[in-house]
């Protein structure tokens, strides 16, 4: 039998927060021993999550698991605000981490994390999914396409997220990660915003890959709809639908009259459909297994790298400074 990627390595776990315990099934699942766990400084939270998730050992904060000697890899779910500080102390111990995205709110907070470029990786679990792992294997076979991308983000997100773009930069930065992935770098051609300056609805943008595809973007704020990503060629449309499920359509079925529907209706056709494993939270487990790779020595596959973190901020940032008035008094 073949022995779990994370098998005889110890991982440190930091933050306590709601997505902290599906890190730690995912280790498990990858083989890993979960050696300890760290929050804030003085937390009351984190000895009850230590035991709640059977986790030996508290560190009473980054300096002292830093300085510790019980983890080989270590798995920061922190805000973003202090992220970016706590994975450059973690790094800079020659030991890997992975960290939950976006890591910072702007792209230039990342900058000094280069020099441990090769020891970190960001927690973009859509990469894994099988759905998006059949778009990409369709976008090299089909080459460009015309692609649309939807993020009906929840605007403000929670009572702290102001100003009003923070909530897409702590989300839909996915969205935009997940558009790289499967294209590479993209240039933003135009921005448009929606509605009055002070409450706009939204923006739309067209941006062209550097591989030929073009790319409608929807934002639009507090929309009742999925996220979703949608590649076109001719005879051929391939919808993530939300981002969990991928559907492949080739063709049309006719439906004709009938007393309850008096018109003729043209339903694409599915020829292939694709769902995510749902035996743990999605593409986690594969991310915990690319963590073990590259404490091996090994490479990371599919994960983000810290220039993919780095490049879906600075997109984000693109798009949200070229709608105009989405940020009044500069809140992007």
């Amino acid at each position: 039998m073949t022995a779990a990627p994370g098998a005889g390595l110890r991982a440190a776990v930091v933050g306590v927060g709601r997505i902290a315990p599906d890190h730690v099934d995912a280790l498990r699942r990858s083989g890993f021993e979960v050696t300890s766990v760290t929050a804030r400084p003085g937390s009351a939270r984190a000895g009850i999550f230590a035991r709640e998730h059977a986790v030996e050992r508290v560190h009473r904060d980054v300096d002292e698991l830093a300085a510790a000697d019980d983890w080989d890899v270590a798995v920061v779910a922190a805000p973003p605000e202090p992220a970016a500080a706590i994975v450059g102390q973690l790094a800079a111990t020659s030991r890997p981490v992975l960290a939950e995205k976006p890591l910072a709110l702007h792209a230039a907070d990342l900058e000094g994390l280069r020099p441990y470029a090769d020891s970190i990786l960001v927690a973009y679990n859509r990469r894994f999914y099988a759905p998006v792992r059949r778009a990409w294997e369709l976008l090299q076979l089909h080459g460009p396409a015309l692609i649309e991308l939807a993020l009906p983000e929840r605007i403000p997100g929670a009572p702290d997220d102001q100003p009003r773009t923070r909530q897409f930069v702590l989300n839909s930065v996915h969205g935009l990660d997940l558009l790289r992935h499967l294209v590479g770098p993209v240039n933003v051609v135009r921005v448009e915003a929606v509605g009055p300056g002070g409450a706009p609805v939204g923006f739309g943008s067209l941006m062209r890959s550097e591989r030929g595809d073009v790319v409608q973007l929807t934002c639009d704020w507090n929309s009742p709809d999925n996220f979703r990503l949608a590649c076109s060629w001719p005879g051929m449309r391939y919808e993530l639908r939300p981002f969990e499920r991928g559907r492949r359509f080739e063709g049309m079925d006719v439906v004709e009259p009938s007393p309850e529907a008096p018109i003729r209706r043209y339903r694409p056709t599915v020829v292939e459909d694709v769902a995510v494993d749902a035996q743990a939270k999605p593409g986690f487990v594969e991310q915990a297994s690319a963590l073990a790779a590259i404490a091996r020595g090994g490479t990371a596959g599919a994960a983000a790298r810290l220039d993919d973190a780095i490049e879906a901020l600075r997109l984000a940032r693109i798009l949200l400074d070229g709608a105009e008035g989405l940020t009044p008094g500069g809140g992007s």
